[in-house]
This record gives C-alpha cells, sequence and structure tokens, in this order.
C-alpha cells in the first residue's frame, strides 16, 4: 500500500485503524494474562495513545504547508508525550486493578506504537506537500 499523499482525514482512520489491531492483539493477551481488567487497561492505554497520536498529527498537519513546518512538529511532541505519560503515571501511583494488570507498561507499548505510525503519517502528509504543482 502506498501512503504518500495521504490527506489528513485518511491518515487519522489509517492511525486509527493501526491503533485498533494493536488493541486486538494486545487486548487478547491482557485478556489471557489478567483478565478483564487487563483488558481494560489495554483499552485505557490505546485510547490515550490514539487520542495523543491524532492531535500530534493534526497540528503537524496545520503546519505542513507553512514555513514553520519544525515548529508544528516541535508543538506535537509534547502534545504527544504528555497525555500518555501523565495518564500513565497517574493510573500507576493511584494503585489499584489497573496498576495491577500494569496500565503504564501498556501505555509505554500503545506509545511507542502510536509514535511510529504517526510520525510515518506525519511524514507522507509533508511528502505530498512539497511535491511540485
Amino acid at each position: 500500500m502506498r501512503l504518500a499523499g495521504l490527506s489528513l482525514p485518511l491518515a487519522c482512520v489509517v492511525l486509527a485503524l493501526i491503533v485498533t489491531a494493536t488493541f486486538a492483539v494486545i487486548g487478547c493477551i491482557e485478556l489471557v494474562r489478567h483478565g478483564p481488567n487487563g483488558l481494560e487497561a489495554a483499552a485505557v492505554a490505546a485510547s490515550v495513545c490514539w487520542l495523543s497520536a491524532t492531535l500530534a498529527l493534526i497540528v503537524g498537519a496545520a503546519f505542513r504547508h507553512s514555513p514553520r513546518a519544525v515548529v508544528g512538529t516541535l508543538v506535537a511532541i509534547p502534545l504527544r508525550m504528555t497525555l500518555p505519560l501523565a495518564v500513565g503515571s497517574v493510573l500507576d501511583l493511584r494503585g489499584g486493578p489497573l496498576a495491577d494488570a500494569g496500565v503504564f507498561g501498556l501505555m509505554v507499548v500503545f506509545y511507542l506504537v502510536t509514535l511510529v505510525a504517526e510520525t510515518t503519517l506525519t511524514l507522507c502528509l509533508k511528502e505530498r506537500a512539497t511535491r511540485p504543482s
């Protein structure tokens, strides 16, 4: 599948599909390992990381046609990283069934998946913007 030249809405759909497919695999593993709490922890991690990556993708796309594309990338970094880190830390420090199911570790796994996906999709959007008409 060729990804170059994606529109922003299509890139957001591709990102959601990647997170959904990853959740299907990780969710099954966590359901076996920790039961319903593991599945819930995987769902929380997937949702938070998907939201952060989508926001970063939107910000990156907003700046891609301007001479400030690097600024857009630098603004997207804290958007992508802060929410998963904050939610994972709070849930882990608070304790309870999600912490016992390893929500922080799952947050790291989904963060890495969404980081690769969002970065790749952002580059595909930028490639489209730099082509001559």
